[in-house]
């Protein structure tokens, strides 16, 4: 089943953390799962950017599995202007365990 994993943007060091999981996920099923990082744009961020270039090099995840929602600045339009980015059926998110509360409320 075609899925899309949505990782939460945060600063760095809980950021590997989620983008850690999302991979997992992803690896998972591969042929069927697309990456979407929101809440943060990674590209102006370089030490974010390396690290996410670096873990798909890594795992040869190519670069159209990953998205990137650059506009969102709260958890409510991280679901919002995630849901315009998402063509799948179902959605895994990814988040810390002090952000699922409010995750849940708005996805």
């Amino acid at each position: 089943m075609k899925k899309t994993i949505i990782v939460l943007g945060t600063e760095l060091k809980r950021f590997k953390k989620r983008f850690l999981g999302g991979i997992s996920l992803y690896l998972d099923d591969p042929e069927n799962s697309t990456l979407l990082i929101t809440g943060r744009d990674y590209t102006k961020d370089k030490k974010i950017k390396q690290f996410v270039d670096r873990i798909c090099q890594h795992y040869n995840i190519p670069l159209e599995k990953l998205k990137i929602e650059t506009s969102s600045t709260t958890t409510q339009e991280n679901a919002l202007y995630a849901r315009k980015l998402v063509k799948t059926p179902y959605v895994d998110i990814v988040t810390s365990s002090i952000h699922v509360a409010r995750a849940k409320r708005y996805f």
